[in-house]
């Protein structure tokens, strides 16, 4: 019994273990037998030329490839070395134009890229600059210098005459009348000093007052002329100065003039005055002097002129002598009074310089006629 149950079991082993073979063999023959129908990608920064896995190739400078493909970087991007996976952005400063770049160009001066992946610069707008290559932005003008158009590498600064005050300025400012800016580069314009005038807009120095004339504060576009009465001697004159005593000048002077003779002049004259009849002045007098006893003066007299013989003047100020009387007499000039005749002598005329006697021993003046009489002396 235990030798038929033991007799199959081989024999069933061997037909299970030959159809295992036999199934075995024709899974492997049909594996062997089907074509290839995909490629196994290739690594980030290569990519199949022919599609074919065994063929990878890295990626060309200025292209990304992601294993399958390789795609030429975008404007604003590049890559400078083969192999790359991805493109690069351009970092600020710099931009790249076109599609496949394996390098990004830094903006020139006067321009500016402010973010990455720039495809162009800007240029640098009116009131700033860019000094040098590869700027992200752009500076503003300092005060004293301006920009006026856009793509500037430097300000200009304001020129003399010009101050430009705020920065990021596109022009400079002409300095306005009354003020000026001697130095290229101001910031502000001066304001002229006292004793000098700017005229006109732009300038870029001050002018002194011109003798006879004045500015007394500062800022003046002109100045003012010394009134009448008064100098201003200059040039640069900040007040005008009233004239002494003695002396006169018109509107505008720069110096007082001496009063002629035969004038005066108070302090601050515009102009002399004629001394009066009676009165005189030898020059640079405040007033006019009576003449004294014994002599006389017409207007404008430089000095008193002696009574003639035969007048005389008793008070001062006599602007005209006075003829001696009958029966009286005067015998020299500059006389300031009048004699009588002596007794035995006459004299029937006026304005004479001697008495003469009486052949009757009467005294001219009682009212007869007489015969001519001798001259007494």
């Amino acid at each position: 019994m235990s030798n038929a149950a033991s007799g199959p079991r081989p024999l069933v082993g061997r037909v299970v273990l030959a159809v295992l073979a036999l199934v075995v063999a024709g899974l492997a023959g049909v594996a062997t037998a089907a074509p290839a129908t995909a490629a196994t990608p290739c690594p980030p920064g290569q990519y199949q030329p022919s599609g074919d896995a065994a063929g990878c190739a890295p990626a060309q400078v200025g292209y990304a490839a992601d294993g399958a493909t390789q795609t030429p970087c975008a404007p604003g991007t590049y890559s400078s070395a083969s192999g790359a996976s991805y493109c690069t952005p351009a970092p600020p400063g710099s931009f790249v134009s076109l599609a496949a770049a394996s390098a990004a160009t830094p903006c020139a001066p006067g321009r500016y890229a402010a973010t990455e992946a720039s495809t162009s610069c800007v240029p640098a707008s009116p009131g700033s600059f860019v000094p040098g290559s590869g700027a992200s932005a752009a500076v503003p003008c300092a005060p004293g210098t301006y920009a006026a158009t856009s793509g500037a590498t430097a300000c200009t600064p304001a020129a003399p005459g010009t101050a430009v005050p705020a920065a990021g300025s596109t022009s400079a400012q002409p300095c306005a009348a009354g003020s000026f800016a001697a130095v290229s580069g101001a910031t502000v314009c001066v304001a002229a000093s006292p004793g000098s005038y700017v005229a006109d807009p732009g300038a870029a120095s001050a002018d002194p007052c011109p003798a006879g004339s004045y500015a007394a504060a500062a800022g003046a576009t002109s100045c003012a002329a010394a009134p009448a009465g008064s100098v201003a001697p200059g040039p640069g004159a900040t007040s005008a100065t009233l004239c002494p005593a003695g002396t006169y000048a018109p509107a505008g002077a720069a110096a007082c003039l001496l009063a002629p003779p035969g004038t005066s002049a108070a302090e601050g004259s515009a102009a002399p005055s004629t001394c009066p009849a009676g009165t005189y002045a030898a020059g640079g007098a405040e007033t006019c002097t009576p003449v004294p006893e014994g002599t006389f003066s017409r207007a404008g007299a430089a000095r008193p002129k002696p009574c003639a013989p035969g007048t005389y003047s008793e008070e001062p100020g006599a602007s005209r002598c006075t003829k001696a009387e009958r029966d009286h007499y005067v015998p020299t000039a500059g006389s300031d009074r009048q004699y009588a005749c002596p007794k035995g002598t006459s004299q029937p005329r006026t304005g004479q310089t001697g008495c003469v006697k009486d052949r009757r021993g009467q005294r001219a003046g009682d009212g007869r006629r007489t015969a001519p009489l001798a001259r007494l002396w």
